[in-house]
């Protein structure tokens, strides 16, 4: 659970009091949630992969066995988090550009940030945003990195289908 609301909250924006630079960061996390799909890739550095899809409003997660149907709207609780940053319930600070870089042939501005949610520790962040369209590409703490891809995503083989 405590890797679901990280990965929830690394693309999560900041209280309407912060810099532009947190804006963003919102902007690219509600543009990730009003694409029709995405796909992620996280990688913990325990070893574990938890990889997501959403294709037509449907979500799908693969767990060691295979893929499932996920019940919960993914988009819905980080649109939850998004709100609860900027209600201040959530802090994000130190939002800061620091420069570009390339995600599988894909110009992003770099962006940092510091998440803080109540009961756990306090997250660094990079987020890699399309220079282009304003999506994130990649995200990175201590001990995940994620990439996400938009083109090609499909629906993926369920376990015992």
């Amino acid at each position: 659970m405590r890797h679901a609301l990280l990965g929830i909250g690394l693309l999560a924006s900041c209280s309407i009091t912060l810099a532009n630079d947190c804006e963003v960061i919102l902007k690219a996390t509600e543009a990730r949630t009003n694409r029709p799909q995405w796909h992620s890739v996280t990688r913990v550095d325990d070893g574990r992969v938890i990889e997501t899809i959403k294709v037509g409003g449907k979500f799908y997660a693969n767990r060691d066995e295979g893929w499932l149907k996920v019940l919960t709207n993914l988009d819905d609780q980080e649109r939850r988090f998004v709100s609860q940053a900027r209600s201040g319930l959530v802090k994000l600070s130190e939002c800061k550009r620091q420069g570009e870089e390339t995600v599988r042939d894909i110009p992003t501005t770099v962006w940092s940030m510091k998440i803080e949610v109540e009961g756990q520790p306090a997250a660094d962040v990079l987020v890699y945003i399309g220079t282009k369209d304003g999506l994130p590409y990649a995200q990175s703490t201590a001990h995940t990195k994620s990439e996400y891809k938009y083109v090609g995503v499909t629906v993926p083989k369920l376990l015992g289908k």
